[in-house]
């Protein structure tokens, strides 16, 4: 490692993954760390931090959210001087576009982040959370070809055995691709990841919400619609606000509504309910596109005129 004061081969932000990079290191105009602007970011996103997701940037005060710019500015004013970014710089800028939903943009830093450091788990499972949502986008139009190529992107970058959160977020990624194609082996595949996601951290409430979610999935996908209540049930009183819980689950009820010997319109009036919880808590979630919220409003304006 270079000493501190050399201008040859600086690293902003400093090496490996940390909560603020190496904040000795500074940057070329001698100033302020980029470790130290990688530090403030984290501290206003852990602010506005809730149990599902983190970095709500709408509910982010006026003042804050013009300090956060100006951090984020600061390391792309090293980018721009050609200083080469370390692993935990990378990451920042790549959450930052990914809490604006600019998915392209994410990709882009979060890629070098895990070129600069292999290790860095929190990038890949950013990654794979961009392609899985990704390729819920490519489904809604039909575009399977790249529900697959997404798919196997997030492949490439789910590379560590024993982390719950990796394994649940490929049992989604599989989901999107049985979708896609419709063979077994994926949904084979969907039950297997989110099962292992549940035994890896069972103490941790968002790993054991988005596994028991997954699950839901699954049995929906089986068409054990009752099975796959219980289970988004289990994950939303472990999380109230995790939207994509409600939303899973309007989507039973909604399918539930022609099952043989189904109460119909009281599954008409949960879906309505679900999918109204859905938007309201999908606001603050990165995944929820402001034109799948739009489709979502759509979706209960036609339930409530049924």
């Amino acid at each position: 490692m270079p000493d501190e004061n050399e201008s040859d081969n600086k690293v902003a932000g400093g090496p490996g993954i940390t909560a603020g990079g190496d904040v000795s290191i500074r940057d070329v105009s001698g100033q302020v760390a980029i470790g130290e602007h990688i530090y403030q970011i984290n501290m206003i996103y852990n602010d506005y931090t809730s149990s599902q997701k983190e970095g709500k940037i709408e509910e982010i005060p006026e003042k804050a959210r013009e300090k956060l710019n100006e951090h984020i500015a600061k390391i792309k004013e090293a980018e721009s001087a050609d200083m080469k970014l370390s692993t935990d710089a990378y990451y920042t800028l790549g959450r930052s576009a990914y809490y604006e939903r600019d998915f392209d943009t994410a990709e882009q830093y979060l890629i070098k982040a895990v070129e600069d450091y292999p290790n860095n788990i929190e990038a890949r499972n950013l990654l794979i959370t961009i392609y899985a949502t990704r390729s819920l986008g490519h489904l809604s139009y039909r575009r399977y070809e790249e529900v697959i190529n997404d798919s196997e992107k997030a492949e490439s970058y789910f590379q560590y055995q024993s982390i719950a959160e990796s394994f649940a977020l490929m049992g989604y990624v599989y989901k999107n691709m049985y979708l896609a194609n419709n063979e077994q082996q994926y949904l084979d595949k969907v039950k297997e990841k989110f099962e292992i996601a549940l035994t890896l951290d069972p103490k941790n409430n968002r790993n054991v919400a988005n596994a028991l979610n997954g699950l839901g999935n699954y049995y929906y996908l089986t068409g054990n619609y009752d099975l796959a209540i219980d289970k988004h049930l289990e994950a939303i009183r472990i999380i109230p606000e995790y939207a994509s819980a409600h939303h899973d689950l309007a989507a039973v009820y909604h399918n539930k509504m022609g099952e043989r010997g189904s109460n119909m319109d009281e599954c008409r009036l949960k879906a309505i309910e679900e999918w109204k919880k859905a938007a309201f808590f999908g606001r603050n979630d990165p995944s929820f596109s402001d034109k799948y919220l739009h489709d979502i409003e759509k979706r209960i304006l036609v339930l409530q005129q049924t």
